[in-house]
């Protein structure tokens, strides 16, 4: 949360493609964040996810502690576009599953394979071939 403060830890960070993990649920409980729905909100410090993501951080979003926060993915993304300066679009959210699968705790060809069905599932949706509906 503090990463910028630090540029030069920064930079190694993305030079090395190192991932960010961030749990939005959590870090609003612990250290507080303007949410864009919530207007006694409005001084608190601005979540830092639109400059990891600017700055060409590895990013992910994560649930933390389920059991504690109440996250689920869904809902964390949710919170992180709640919380991220100008929200998040689609491509944003995109580009953090997908960093997800990259950073996942398994071989590379399991990450391989994850990717690829998901980007299949994800044109699918994109190009109305799938069989899932809103």
């Amino acid at each position: 949360l503090t990463l910028k403060e630090n540029p030069a830890l920064l930079e190694r960070f993305r030079d090395r493609g190192i991932a960010l993990e961030m749990c939005p649920s959590s870090n609003l409980q612990i250290a507080g964040f303007k949410d864009n729905l919530l207007p006694n909100t409005n001084g608190e410090r601005v979540y830092p996810l639109r400059e990891c993501l600017e700055a060409g951080l590895r990013v992910t979003v994560n649930t933390d502690n389920p059991g504690i926060s109440r996250a689920d993915p869904a809902r964390e993304l949710r919170r992180a576009a709640r919380l991220t300066r100008e929200g998040l679009n689609c491509w944003d959210i995109c580009g953090i599953i997908r960093n997800g699968f990259k950073n996942a705790f398994a071989e590379r060809n399991v990450r391989a394979s994850l990717i690829r069905v998901a980007e299949k599932e994800l044109i699918d949706l994109l190009t109305g071939s799938s069989a899932f509906e809103f």
